[in-house]
């Protein structure tokens, strides 16, 4: 051992070896480890001359090289001096060797190995004319630099996690960039210079293929050339972009010069090494990320591999970015067809409004046409059955009879189409007061006797006395329940019952008021008719087959005296409705309508 005085192996051990461990393992990153480790093999060997060598995996590239604590400046020629004094053993076989030089000089030589794997070398020479070093002095060195080893593994592996938390942060950020509502053409060139910061290069493209062509989208660090802007590459089979595509994944080039599948550009300057990613739609390739460094093999498995991740991030933003845009679009195409639809429904309910009244200004203005010669002939025919010759033959008496009645129901007719004309032009002229809601629909039962006895139909009314006042007009309110019941008696078969009923109650509408139900045992009415029978003009069954009559079974009439009901019941501020389960001429379900009025 090279000292002054020589001390027992155990007291060494004892005295350094737990301190210089905790020192070692303290250190956080590679550099320091090979510096402590230096500072106490010189403590231990201070006339010993200590160089270490890191090198990445194989030991083909020097990645720290020290001798007595300084650094090296060529690393390839200090791994190249080192490598050629080491026996070959060392590394094939991971053991230390004791070698000596000449009697007055030896050497250490130990491997820095960790998990079976040699990641560099030591070498401690003691100087030509000090004491050889010994194989205790072995076993020793080779403590110390197992520990060094594991520090340095662990300082690795240290770094890496924070190295790859960078980059997974850089990707999130450069994710954000990209998502940031760009447009389509814009993606490209903010695609290139994300990957800058996560992939280093001299020079990168965004290429897309177009047909057998691969056109440039966006590049940078090109040449201040126009002919970047319009720069073309064809394709030719087994070029670089055909591997890329059929093997759906990265080609690293180390050495383009030595590549057969390579085609160079001749006014751009040369980069030896050159990665290619590909660009993926929907499972299908479409293009490639070029990137170039200068340097040969310049392009690591890392670089690699976040190259293509970052090349996968960019075609799923290449996908929104196309997609938001189609959508934008299309909600666009879609507002402009609203307004159009809104601009042409608003045109036909003009024109619907505009023939609604039409019609109601000729409905208004037949009856009072027709009005005025029917009340003339309805007089002359009165002076025609005062008259004594016509009293005294009974054939004439009989057909002045039919014609008088003749015009009574036209009369009625024409006194329906006002009182439609005047709900249309909300115009009705109520009148209202007190009314006694039993009192009314005693006067319709009276008023319907003959159509009931005609039929053969039973009218019965029940818990109507009770009912409070309601405020409203006596003369519209009876013709509202005499429509309601014309209309039950028409659609009930003879032998039928219809019962009128009511009740007080609250309406969320109209608050406290009272409920009247006509309900009949007819032929009920269709649910998608059960709206459309209070129409202006409605009648079921086909108009062909249209056959008049006041209370004749299913007989027609103009269509009116449901619409009139609707329309004085909200003019007085109530509701009107019809419910029936279905329409049917067999079973005869019945239906019920119901009539709200405010008390």
């Amino acid at each position: 051992m090279l000292s002054d005085e020589k001390n027992d192996l155990s007291e060494l051990t004892s005295r350094h070896m737990l301190e210089a461990t905790m020192d070692i393992l303290s250190a956080v990153d590679a550099g320091a480890v090979c510096q402590k480790l230096t500072f106490w093999l010189k403590n231990l060997f201070p006339s010993g001359q200590v160089s270490i060598l890191l090198a990445d995996s194989g030991l083909k590239r020097a990645v720290l090289s020290m001798k007595d604590g300084v650094f090296a400046e060529d690393l390839e020629a200090a791994r190249q001096a080192l490598f050629n004094s080491v026996p070959e053993q060392v590394f094939r076989s991971g053991q230390a060797v004791l070698k000596s030089i000449d009697p007055n000089c030896s050497q250490i030589i130990v491997p820095l190995k960790c998990k079976e794997k040699v990641i560099g070398v030591l070498n401690l020479l003691s100087q030509p004319g000090q004491c050889c070093l010994e194989a205790r002095d072995v076993d020793l060195v080779l403590a110390l630099a197992t520990q060094a080893a594991a520090a340095i593994e662990t300082a690795r592996l240290y770094k890496a996690e924070q190295e790859r938390l960078q980059v997974e942060e850089m990707l999130i950020q450069a994710e954000r960039k990209l998502s940031s509502g760009l447009k389509p053409y814009e993606l490209p060139a903010a695609i290139l210079q994300q990957m800058a910061l996560v992939v280093p290069y001299e020079r990168g493209s965004f290429l897309l293929r177009e047909g057998h062509v691969l056109r440039i989208a966006a590049q940078r660090g090109f040449p201040k050339d126009e002919r970047t802007e319009r720069l073309v590459i064809p394709l030719r089979e087994g070029d670089v972009y055909y591997q890329i595509a059929e093997a759906c994944r990265p080609v690293l080039i180390d050495d383009v010069t030595q590549s057969p599948g390579w085609t160079q550009v001749p006014w751009l300057p040369l980069n030896l090494s050159w990665l290619g990613v590909p660009l993926f739609s929907k499972d299908r390739v479409v293009g490639m990320v070029s990137l170039t460094r200068r340097d040969r093999g310049a392009f690591s498995p890392e670089d690699v591999l976040m190259a293509t991740a970052f090349a996968l991030q960019a075609a799923a933003a290449l996908e929104n970015a196309a997609l938001y845009e189609e959508i934008t679009r299309f909600n666009l195409q879609l507002e402009q067809m609203v307004q159009q639809r809104t601009e042409e429904l608003k045109k036909a309910l003009a024109a619907l409004a505009r023939m609604d009244k039409n019609k109601t200004d000729f409905i208004n203005v037949a009856a009072h046409e027709l009005r005025t010669p029917l009340t003339i002939m309805k007089g002359y025919l009165g002076m025609l059955q005062g008259d004594g010759t016509v009293k005294a033959t009974p054939l004439i008496l009989q057909a002045l009879d039919g014609i008088l009645k003749g015009t009574e129901r036209l009369h009625e007719i024409i006194n329906s189409m006002l009182d439609v004309a005047r709900i249309d032009n909300q115009v009705l002229n109520l009148k209202p007061e007190a009314v006694v809601i039993s009192t009314v629909l005693k006067r319709v039962q009276s008023d319907c006797n003959t159509y009931l006895a005609e039929r053969k139909q039973l009218m019965q009314l029940t818990d109507l006395d009770r009912l409070p006042f309601v405020q409203g007009d006596p003369l519209l309110l009876l013709k509202v329940f005499q429509n309601v019941v014309i209309n039950a008696i028409k659609y009930t078969p003879d032998g039928g019952t219809i019962t009128i009923s009511g009740q007080r109650l609250q309406d969320e509408k109209i608050g406290d008021c009272v409920e009247i139900r006509v309900q009949d045992t007819g032929i009920g009415i269709d649910a998608d008719q059960q709206e459309t029978i209070f129409e202006k003009f409605y009648s079921t069954g086909k108009v062909s087959l249209h056959s008049s009559g006041k209370s004749s079974f299913k007989g027609g009439g103009p269509g009116l005296g449901l619409a009139i009901a609707r329309g004085i019941i909200l003019a007085h501020g109530g509701r009107i409705w019809a419910e029936s389960t279905c329409y049917d001429e067999a079973t005869c379900p019945g239906s019920c309508f119901h009539i709200l009025l405010p008390v």
